[in-house]
């Protein structure tokens, strides 16, 4: 799989100042540098230097270079999966956070009552199952309940528009009979959801899951419903809240 170079840490504007040089790939990125196979920081700076990219790219491209490719030899195909983020379908928020939400990554989304971070849970839920030869991640979301927000009819809309999305984007012969064979219910069979009345459940859950469930995210929906007035001790609920976040992280590794 072909990674984008719009699914990479990186700013748009870096993004937008390499798609303007026809770099619209990291494997495009990649071919530009004759280190692939003998990699050492010092000449991921160097070579980087002679790109003549102007210092505000070169700097945040090297950063990403050494920070996210050098545990694997700068291999394109062996990282793919685990660079490529998950999309919210929203292109302002997928702007703000540089592609989507990335793998391993903590991110609160905060809202007024009604402003639909509810439905944006739902949507990143779904969006999980999206296949990899569409740029998603092909895995299962684990999503847990803390409002009685969630909605299996909503999220069977949802899914019925992601399954509609990629029959419109479908352009090969491969892609043409991926979306020809996918299922709104094979969407849905990789979304796994679950209902939480108070952190004590909400913890009891997360301490089941282990990394072998293959969770590519786990959405809460909302963290702090539980975590808002049952503690009077504000040390202690901190302290809970950290080690229930560490748990989570923990899951998806």
């Amino acid at each position: 799989m072909a990674l984008p170079i719009t699914s990479l840490p990186i700013p748009q504007s870096t993004v937008r100042y390499l798609s303007s040089r026809n770099v619209v790939y990291l494997s495009d990125l990649l071919k530009t540098l004759p280190w692939l196979d003998s990699y050492n920081e010092e000449s991921v700076i160097l070579q980087m230097e002679e790109l003549n990219l102007p210092e505000v790219h070169r700097r945040l491209l090297t950063d990403f270079l050494i920070n996210h490719l050098h545990q694997t030899a700068f291999q394109a195909p062996q990282i793919g999966k685990k660079l490529v983020p998950i999309i919210t379908f929203s292109s302002s928020l997928d702007s703000l956070l540089c592609g989507g939400i990335f793998p391993n990554e903590i991110v609160e989304f905060l809202g007024e009552p009604g402003s639909g971070t509810s439905q944006l849970c739902m949507q990143l839920a779904v969006d999980c199952s999206i296949p990899e030869m569409f740029g998603g991640r092909a895995c299962k979301s684990l999503l847990i309940d803390c409002n009685g927000d969630t909605c299996n009819i909503r999220l069977n809309q949802m899914a019925k528009a992601t399954l509609t999305h990629l029959n419109l984007i479908a352009r090969s012969a491969e892609e043409k009979d991926i979306t020809s064979k996918l299922t709104v219910d094979e969407l849905l069979s990789k979304v796994y959801t679950a209902r939480c009345t108070n952190y004590t459940q909400l913890i009891a859950l997360i301490n089941t899951v282990s990394k072998d469930c293959n969770y590519g995210a786990i959405i809460i929906d909302a963290l702090a419903t539980h975590f808002r007035h049952e503690f009077e001790d504000m040390r202690q609920r901190t302290n809970i809240i950290a080690e229930f976040s560490n748990k989570v992280t923990y899951c998806l590794k």
